[in-house]
């Protein structure tokens, strides 16, 4: 009998409606109820990993699309990147019988290429200045240089008139001491481009007179007394 009557307590207990001599269902206060993980607290959609700053992590965490060298930027060197400027030194050696030394720099600076040709220990006085057609200055007289460069086809001249050769540099003054220098800048020259103005794979040429810009088809330079190939290290 009391079994039963425990039964049908247990019953409305559970419906929540206390019946005379059932005894009240008790609740401990103490007892914290379980948090549902699977709904979202308050200001976060469902799956939302975020800390509490609202920065998400993961994929799109910190370093995600930075620029640099890092993951998602280009690296350096690569397509588009234009800050690094190309540059070749040339070593001018003598030849037929010279002592003369010295260096011919090239360098690009933006779309233009910069030269600077510095020399010692050549005889005083007007000396021309080319580019040869191949880079070669194996023989003591630098004629392994061949002829001018010269890929556009045109007559000999001075630079900057209606014809000149693209390797008719000019005349360089050398003084009294041995020391000449000669600068120039141009945007008809390119360096390690492939293109048919790429100064790569030919040989600056230093003559014993200067050039008259009218002979052909060589301005009646004269010897060569020094010589250096053109190429990128």
């Amino acid at each position: 009998m009391k079994a039963g009557i425990s039964s049908f307590c247990a019953a409305l207990a559970l419906a929540a409606t206390p019946l005379y001599g059932c005894a009240a269902p008790q609740h401990d206060l103490n007892t914290t109820s379980p948090v549902d993980s699977s709904v979202p607290a308050a200001g976060h959609e469902a799956g939302d990993t975020s800390t509490a700053n609202n920065t998400p992590m993961g994929k799109e965490g910190p370093g995600a699309g930075m620029s640099g060298t890092g993951a998602g930027g280009p690296a350096a060197g690569g397509p588009g990147d234009t800050s690094g400027a190309k540059q070749v030194v040339v070593t001018l050696d003598p030849r037929s019988g010279s002592k003369m030394t010295g260096t011919a720099t090239f360098t690009t600076e933006g779309n233009k290429v910069d030269l600077t040709i510095e020399v010692r220990g050549a005889p005083a006085g007007v000396h021309a200045v080319h580019i040869h057609e191949h880079g070669d200055c194996t023989s003591s007289d630098a004629e392994s240089a061949g002829g001018h460069w010269n890929p556009t086809k045109e007559a000999h001249g001075k630079w900057g008139d209606s014809a000149y050769h693209l390797g008719d540099i000019g005349n360089l003054t050398v003084n009294a001491d041995g020391t000449g220098t000669l600068s120039m800048s141009t945007d008809k020259w390119t360096i390690g481009t492939g293109q048919n103005n790429d100064i790569t794979g030919h040989a600056v040429v230093i003559h014993t007179k200067g050039d008259d810009f009218k002979s052909q088809p060589a301005g009646a330079a004269g010897t060569r007394i020094g010589c250096g190939v053109i190429q990128r290290k």
